[in-house]
């Protein structure tokens, strides 16, 4: 508070309580900044010091008594005095999948009424991951976070190998105040790479003839995206494939399963292809040889 005394003489303020939770008392003032008194208007700047057990509406009159006794009219302070709030973390997001390697990108959404959050503290509860926390006061975090009272903001995990993943994430305020955990989880791998178990392929065939063919395959990450035919041994422009050379079996999804393709010579020949599947990830299967003849 800031007052003003002609003889510089303030000593104490009385302070009664209108309306709350708290028992009136006397404060001792400062004495100003020159210490003797003096003549003239004195303007001070004082703190009283006062204690709010109880959230609620506050009215306090305050009354400042000088070294003679004397006493200024009263003055009306008026205030609401709240609990402090618990931050909230309202959802978190994270991939279910990752594959392998990545870095993971999370993301929270967060309320906090006192707008104080400050910082966020990850327990890993299994996974090879070692706890961390994370200072939300400072960029890359602070423009979405600092006197928010609610938002969203974005950080990486990263998954040093293979595995299930769970997380617990906890906000913590300026105050100390946490928020409920709320537990993000995924799962990480490493890609395989596609396998051609089987190429079911007459070894003999008709010149000009269209023939069937059938490719057995697995893949765990069900991601094929293309299958590859090179020519080994023989003419390539007496050779037609159908749907062609390279093509997209479009299997995806499938981690199991079987494909058709054609193939037409027109040229009396002994024939040796080599297929290779490829998947999403640009892995390549092992690859597989099969011959035939054309007569």
């Amino acid at each position: 508070m800031t007052y003003q005394d002609v003889d510089g003489d303030v000593c104490t303020a009385r302070v009664e309580v209108l309306e709350g939770v708290l028992e009136g008392f006397t404060a001792d003032l400062a004495p100003s900044p020159d210490g003797d008194q003096v003549t003239g208007v004195v303007d001070v700047e004082s703190s009283i010091p006062i204690v709010i057990a109880e959230p609620g509406h506050y009215r306090l009159q305050i009354t400042l008594v000088d070294e003679a006794g004397l006493e200024s009219s009263a003055h009306e302070v008026r205030f609401e005095a709240l609990l402090p709030h618990a931050p909230d973390v309202v959802a978190g997001e994270v991939p279910q999948l990752i594959q392998l390697p990545t870095d993971v990108l999370a993301s929270a959404q967060f309320e906090d009424l006192d707008r104080d959050l400050s910082r966020a503290k990850l327990e890993v509860l299994s996974g090879p991951l070692d706890d961390f926390s994370l200072d939300l006061t400072q960029p890359p975090y602070a423009e979405h976070v600092v006197g928010q009272a609610e938002g969203k903001f974005s950080f990486e995990i990263v998954p040093p190998e293979p595995g299930s993943y769970r997380i617990q994430l906890t906000l913590v305020d300026t105050a100390g105040l946490e928020s409920e955990p709320f537990e993000l989880a995924f799962e990480a791998y490493t890609p395989t790479a596609p396998v051609v178990d089987r190429v079911m392929f007459p070894t003999s065939i008709d010149v000009g003839d269209d023939h069937n063919g059938l490719v057995r395959f697995e893949d765990s990450e069900g991601d094929i995206v293309e299958a590859r035919f090179d020519v080994i041994a023989g003419d390539p422009s007496t050779i037609e494939i159908d749907p062609g050379f390279s093509f997209d079996p479009e299997v995806e999804g499938e981690t199991d399963g079987a494909f058709r393709f054609s193939i037409r010579v027109t040229q009396a020949q002994t024939v040796t292809l080599q297929l290779i599947l490829v998947d999403a990830a640009d892995l390549e299967s092992e690859p597989h040889e099969f011959t035939f003849d054309a007569r």
